[in-house]
């Protein structure tokens, strides 16, 4: 498990680098294990490697819409 905001991709978005989207992870089982800042959108699929070199592998992304809220997505990740 890692900390609320330690995790931070290095990429690039095509026409906006400031755009930056944030993302709740959850296990399979619906556990949170913390919150992951990317540069673009993230596809299940994918394998992120966060924090101290965990990776993950996507599989599933909810958009979310809470206000007030700077999370976009649930995501729910598996050990890859």
């Amino acid at each position: 498990m890692f900390a609320e905001g330690e995790t931070e991709f290095s990429s690039t978005t095509a026409g906006n680098a400031s755009c930056m989207f944030t993302y709740r992870l959850h296990t399979p089982l619906g556990e949170e294990i913390g919150e992951a800042t990317h540069r673009f959108l993230i596809e299940p699929g994918e394998v992120l490697t966060v924090g101290d070199n965990q990776r993950f592998r996507v599989i599933e992304v909810i958009p979310i819409e809470e206000k007030g809220s700077d999370v976009e997505a649930l995501m729910y990740v598996e050990a890859a």
